[in-house]
């Protein structure tokens, strides 16, 4: 058998590879690997394209080491041809039922060799469980799920998403009216008329009941004297036992007793100078006859004392007659002012020489010198087993010779009218009107305003302002006391018309006050509030010296430093002003000043007089005079305080050696320590004299003085309102303080005027004599002070 015969299956298999060669040479992106025996020669064809992931590839092996290498999806179509062939279909010629689905052969054409086609899908249905075809949740919600709500909308029934009652009322409905608030218009909720008047209108004021303040409905003094005060007695009646009304011991011997014989002077009339405190419950003086003495253009007081006896009794008027002396000279009563000598009712003792009780202070006048008007001092009703006072404050006239002159003063009474003899040495020499040192005693802005009219408004705003500030100015120089910060405000431009008619007479000595020609001696300037201290102080200066008003002025820059301001404070305060050429005032001593490094910022340094002197916390005399001579802008003033009696707190009394026998201004110290301070102050030559306030306490005055453990610290004045002391107006009212400070200042002239007559030494030896030390004085007497001025007012006439 031929070589050809005997592998009849090779040869068709070698036919079929040449053939299937051929399919896979053009095939992408195939990989057609041929081995030999000899090793193995490689064939490829690779698409242009990228290669796609290699096909899985299955190994043929057809005998004598010859073996294809195909995908299988090409060794599936060779099988499918191979088995065509054995099975008599042919090698390459497809047909139906060969097994073999190809050529074009699907289900449909061929199913013995594609096998049968699928049922069909059947068509989309509701309720076949799948969402498909044209079915959505509106169609087929049991295929497709329930159809979510619609967005709300205002109109859609329901009140949801972000609608409210005020966006949407259709649906939500319509809003509630707001809660009840004041200010809307409506008095609604728990809403009042004193809770929101603005709505309410005003509570109607409440029926009158008595104890609400106001005497008012059908109250009267006998349903309710708690608010329409007690009921007047009776009026008088001769027979009734007391001596009052219009009785007199001639109408009504009965209550008044025989009139006396003419020129006769009743034990029950005393007489005192205006150096004693005359207490209600002290004895009556023994003195009946008035000797005074007094410089020309200087006033001198005394006080008339009227004893009550068992039953009391009524001082109707006192009165001063002219006054004669050499050559016919006369003093005329108009030179003369009349005061009853109120009593303040002092609560506590202010330290251990002090006393509760009534203590006299407030003067008020019989016609006040400043508007004539006639007040309420008299009739002056003397309590039984009292005693009452009524001070002549007489001011000596310049221009008239010296020597004696006499008069009387006469006392009305019910028990007859009586002349108490006066008798008045005039020295030979005058007082300046113009005090020669300089004081500074402080005043508040509005306190006149407060105190007489309750209030800045009250009294007509700044108008007000400046009249009481003015007033109180020119009452407080009749004194010899300048208040230096009566100033409201300086001109904020050029313009000086308002300050010159508020302050212009007081600067220049035109004003009509009772001591004639007297100016202001110091005036602040606030300039720290000013948005230019510097500039604002300048100008200021320069209007002050363009009306030669000779007047210090200066800054108060600071009260006792650290407690009213920082001592950092002081020199930022103080620059600009001293600049300007203004004087700056700082309340401390040498030590403490130096001690902050600011002295250099201070030209008016101010220590407090009970610390001052040898061992003094604030340095001694010899300091302060070194400092002051090394620059002659330098000043020194000093101050008492409430250390003069113990600073506690309120009324509260203090107690201690340390806080008695200085010099005081408080109610319940004797006559002398309000009069003592000056002949210290030309002792040590001190420049001038600081004292915090006149007015701290104005609007109580007349009941509650209480200030730093003692009454009356601070406080000077009383309101004098016609509802207290009659007339019309309003005036202050001077306190017997006042009047002993005054005296003090004209002591220190007669001093001030032997220095200048070279008479210093002797001078200052009748102080030492007098008060030998600063926290004794309680130990000088009355007559023992009018001695030591009788023979320095003779010193100066033996010079003149």
């Amino acid at each position: 058998m031929n070589r050809k015969n005997t592998h009849p299956t090779r040869a068709r298999i070698a036919l079929v590879l040449l053939s299937l060669t051929a399919t896979l040479t053009a095939c992408e992106p195939a990989e057609l690997e041929t081995h030999g025996a000899d090793g193995v020669a490689d064939a490829q064809v690779s698409a242009a394209t990228p290669p796609a992931p290699e096909p899985e590839v299955d190994m043929i092996d057809f005998g004598e080491q010859q073996a294809l290498r195909m995908t299988r999806a090409e060794r599936d179509a060779f099988i499918r041809a191979f088995i065509r062939m054995l099975f008599g279909g042919g090698w390459g010629t497809p047909a139906c039922g060969d097994t073999v689905c190809d050529g074009g052969e699907d289900c449909g054409s061929c199913a013995a060799d594609c096998g049968q086609c699928p049922a069909p899908e059947p068509e989309p249905f509701c309720g076949d469980g799948a969402c498909n075809g044209d079915e959505d949740c509106g169609a087929c919600a049991q295929d497709c799920g329930a159809c979510p709500p619609p967005p709300p909308a205002c109109g859609d029934g329901a009140c949801n998403g972000d609608e409210t009652c005020g966006a949407c009322a259709q649906d939500c409905g319509a809003c509630p009216p707001p809660p009840p608030a004041c200010g809307d218009g409506a008095c609604n909720g728990d809403e009042t008329c004193g809770a929101c008047a603005q709505d309410c209108g005003a509570c109607p004021p409440p029926p009158p009941a008595c104890g609400d303040g106001a005497c008012n409905g059908d109250e009267t003094c006998g349903t309710c004297a708690q608010d329409c005060n007690v009921c007047p007695p009776p009026p008088p009646a001769c027979g009734d036992g007391a001596c009052n009304g219009d009785e007199t011991c001639g109408a009504c011997a009965q209550d008044c007793g025989v009139c006396p014989a003419a020129g006769d002077l009743p034990g029950w009339i005393g007489v005192t100078s205006l150096t004693h405190k005359l207490r209600s419950v002290d004895a009556l003086p023994a003195d009946q006859a008035v000797e005074i003495e007094a410089a020309r253009n200087e006033f001198e007081g005394f006080q008339i004392a009227v004893a009550g006896g068992s039953g009391g009794r009524t001082v109707r008027g006192v009165s001063l007659s002219t006054l004669n002396g050499p050559n016919g000279a006369r003093i005329t009563a108009d030179n003369a002012v009349v005061y009853k000598v109120a009593q303040y009712d002092v609560p506590s003792a202010s330290n251990d020489e002090g006393d509760v009780g009534e203590w006299p202070d407030p003067l008020v006048p019989d016609v006040d010198p400043y508007f004539g008007e006639r007040r309420n001092a008299f009739p002056l009703q003397v309590p039984a087993n009292r005693v009452a006072a009524v001070l002549v404050d007489l001011h000596v006239p310049t221009g008239i010779p010296a020597g004696r002159y006499t008069g009387t003063v006469t006392v009305e009474t019910a028990h007859g009218a009586f002349d108490v003899p006066v008798g008045l040495r005039v020295f030979d020499f005058d007082l300046p009107s113009t005090s020669s040192l300089p004081t500074m005693f402080g005043i508040g802005w509005n306190a006149g305003c407060v105190a007489h009219h309750g209030s800045y408004e009250g009294c007509g705003g700044d108008a007000g302002v400046l009249h009481y500030g003015a007033l109180y100015a020119k009452v407080a120089l009749d004194n010899r006391i300048s208040l230096g910060q009566m100033v409201y405000f300086w001109p904020r431009d050029d313009n000086w018309s308002i300050f010159e008619e508020a302050y212009g007479a007081l600067l220049d000595g035109s004003h009509d006050g009772r001591l004639a020609g007297a100016k202001m001696t110091t005036l602040a300037t606030h300039a720290r509030w000013a948005a230019n201290p510097e500039e604002s102080v300048r100008r200021w200066k320069a209007g002050v010296e363009a009306r030669n008003w000779d007047v210090t002025l200066f800054e108060y820059v600071c009260d006792e430093p650290p407690y009213g301001c920082q001592w950092a404070d002081i020199s930022r305060w103080a620059e600009p002003v001293r600049r300007a050429g203004v004087h700056t005032l700082v309340t401390t001593g040498l030590p403490e000043a130096t001690a902050a490094g600011v002295l250099g910022s201070i030209d008016l340094i101010t220590p407090l007089m009970n610390w001052v002197g040898p061992n003094g916390a604030m340095g001694t005399y010899a300091d302060y005079r070194n400092w002051l001579n090394q620059d002659p802008h330098r000043k020194m003033w000093w101050y008492q305080s409430c250390i003069s009696h113990g600073c506690g707190n309120g009324c509260d009394t203090s107690h201690g050696g340390a806080f008695t026998g200085w010099p005081s201004y408080v109610i319940d110290a004797s006559a002398i320590q309000a009069r003592a301070m000056e002949w210290f102050t030309f002792r040590h030559d001190v420049g001038g004299e600081l004292y915090f306030a006149t007015t701290d306490q104005l609007t109580t005055a007349w009941t509650n003085q209480c200030r730093y453990s003692g009454s009356g610290d601070g406080t000077l004045f009383y309101p004098g309102k016609p509802s207290i002391i009659g007339g019309q107006t309003d005036i202050p009212i001077e306190s017997q303080r006042m009047k002993l400070i005054r005296e003090g200042l004209e002591d220190y002239e007669y001093l001030h005027l032997l220095e200048q007559l070279g008479e210093g030494a002797f001078a200052r030896a009748q102080v030492d004599q007098l008060f030998p030390s600063a926290n004794t004085v309680t130990a000088t007497t009355a007559d023992e002070l009018k001695a030591a001025r009788r023979r320095l007012a003779e010193r100066i006439e033996a010079r003149n």
